[in-house]
């Protein structure tokens, strides 16, 4: 549906429904023809497949393959040419989206790998992880301006089964991401942290690791996720490690060297 009229120096659209990608877009705006031309306008979109959508628009299928997405926002801005209309719009609103999967390697690994680094090669449990289920996707939602072809995001809240983000950054509107977030890992995602770095699960339970810092680059199809396990208290390290033969002993045993070699590795670089 549409409703169309006409101002001084403009048009109104009102009242705008259209079908897209498997959901619905509503918009209401308006364009003014002066020197330049200048719109504002909200739009309002629910159960959108965010997959079609992404993939249309990237070439490539994103390696987080949410289900659907929900939006609604508000901008404004002027056009000049193609390659500034981008730059020149302003706005503001509301993310979500909900259900899908995304590879377990993708951020268990990645939390893995780091964690197997601070672990000296011949204290490393000698056989290798074995491959998890993929990690389901509760929902992520996200406040967010735009400005200067720039998604400032805010209140970042990616909810699945094996962890929790939380966080803040910027989203290049070609796709580049830049996020610092705080990972919490449920009991479900320490069991397969454990399983894919090959350390065995206490029979006693599993302790999970405190909260600690995860940063998000790459694109938005194909994110990269690194893990700061600096930021792990040893104490915790220690808990993790402790199943895998020897290294309770040699690495945690109150060997101050040991200790204090491990700690070392653990430090940030200047």
């Amino acid at each position: 549906s549409l409703r169309m009229q006409y101002e001084s120096g403009g048009l109104r659209f009102s009242d705008v429904t259209l079908a897209f990608y498997g959901g619905a877009l509503d918009f209401d705006g308006s364009f003014r023809f002066d020197d330049r031309v200048a719109y504002r306008g909200k739009v309002e979109a629910e159960n959108v497949s965010m997959t079609a959508l992404l993939t249309d628009l990237t070439g490539s299928i994103p390696e987080v393959g949410f289900d659907t997405v929900a939006t609604k926002f508000e901008f404004e801005g002027f056009y000049t040419d193609e390659n500034d209309s981008i730059r020149n719009t302003q706005g503001r609103g509301h993310m979500r989206l909900e259900g899908g999967v995304i590879p377990s390697a993708s951020v268990i690994g990645a939390v893995g790998g780091g964690l197997l680094s601070v672990v000296p090669s011949v204290l490393r449990p000698s056989s290798q992880g074995r491959l998890v289920d993929p990690t389901e996707i509760e929902y992520l939602e996200q406040n967010f301006e735009i400005e200067e072809g720039i998604l400032h995001v805010s209140d970042l809240k990616f909810v699945t089964r094996d962890y929790t983000l939380t966080g803040a950054g910027k989203i290049g509107l070609d796709g580049h991401v830049n996020l610092s977030t705080e990972l919490d890992l449920t009991i479900v995602g320490m069991q397969k942290l454990l399983i894919t770095t090959a350390v065995p699960i206490p029979k006693t339970g599993v302790d999970i690791l405190p909260a600690f810092p995860l940063f998000v680059t790459g694109t938005v199809t194909n994110p990269i996720f690194f893990p700061d396990v600096a930021k792990i208290p040893f104490m915790a390290l220690q808990v993790f490690f402790s199943p895998v033969r020897g290294v309770a002993k040699v690495l945690f045993g109150g060997v101050r060297s040991a200790g204090s070699h491990l700690t070392s590795w653990m430090r940030p670089s200047p």
